[in-house]
């Protein structure tokens, strides 16, 4: 009778510890989950962010723009033809 007793004790204990180990994994799977949904959300703010700057880029990059920032910011100026020597 106290073998039988203590082997309930054992597997109600065995029962109980299975069944908080369980609540613990699930406890993480929904932690790790809503982590993963935050970094999503972050990946695609990001990616759109990169795209403005590569647009933004292509356009302060474009040859038109520097030259006319050439001209106005340094004043720069195509030289005359008479300016021009040609080395041979």
């Amino acid at each position: 009778m106290r073998s039988a007793r203590l082997t309930l004790m054992a597997l109600l204990m065995l029962l109980t510890m299975s069944a908080l180990a369980m609540v613990y994994s699930k406890h993480q799977s929904r932690e790790l989950y809503n982590q993963w949904v935050g970094l999503s959300l972050q990946r695609d703010a990001l990616h759109v962010q990169w795209d403005q700057l590569r647009l933004e880029h292509s356009y302060v990059a474009s040859h038109g723009k520097i030259e006319k920032a050439a001209q106005n910011r340094l004043h720069m100026q195509y030289p005359r033809d008479v300016e021009i020597l040609v080395r041979r």
